[in-house]
């Protein structure tokens, strides 16, 4: 369990992530005060979340969903309209519970394995499938050394791996905490399909 939560809470706190994002504070500060300011605050939202749930096994959605909320803002920032972010969840989801940055992961995964340009933007939804998943997912949008192959990628950038470790530890965390086998769909979009969990579970 300690093992899991390391691996999902280790790249969020990366020095690259905090690095990139006093960058862009110090780029915003000097443009709109305002808007850095903006920024800073959801900075603090997603350390303070990272930082508060590392001993968590689940979350409540609704936390988790604010989180993703205040990164995709900071993402926003800096990829402005060549990404799009549309969540659409029931407000009777909010109590039920989720593995700690499960949603997040998939949004970083998102960013990092798709060409983020002007001439097509990336489509984020997340949405809940009659209230039995909670699906993420994004259109499919190759890099130039990317194939796409049926469901494979062929000549991949090692940076695929990180995208296969990301699923993985998302699918070990349901299983081990939840007992439950997250849906991955690979077509036209990157779909991945999270049970929901009732707090029962927890409890």
């Amino acid at each position: 369990q300690l093992k899991l939560q390391f691996e999902a809470l280790k790249n969020q706190l990366s020095p690259h992530f905090l690095f990139n994002s006093l960058n862009t504070i110090s780029s915003l500060i000097y443009k709109d005060i305002k808007l850095s300011e903006n920024y800073i605050r959801k900075l603090a939202v997603t350390y303070q979340y990272i930082l508060n749930t590392d001993d968590q096994r689940l979350i409540r959605l609704d936390r988790e969903i604010e989180m993703v909320q205040a990164y995709y803002f900071m993402q926003k920032i800096k990829y402005e309209d060549c990404i799009n972010m549309d969540v659409n969840l029931s407000p009777s989801l909010n109590s039920t519970m989720i593995p700690p940055l499960s949603v997040q992961m998939l949004i970083e995964n998102a960013l990092k394995h798709n060409l983020i340009n002007e001439e097509k933007q990336l489509k984020i939804e997340i949405y809940d499938e009659d209230q039995i998943n909670i699906v993420v997912r994004n259109n499919f949008i190759p890099k130039p050394e990317l194939l796409k192959i049926g469901n494979n990628l062929v000549d991949r950038p090692k940076n695929w791996d990180s995208h296969k470790i990301g699923l993985t530890n998302i699918r070990k965390r349901y299983m081990y905490f939840a007992n439950k086998n997250i849906e991955v769909v690979f077509d036209d979009y990157f779909t991945v399909k999270l049970p929901v969990i009732k707090k029962s579970i927890e409890e």
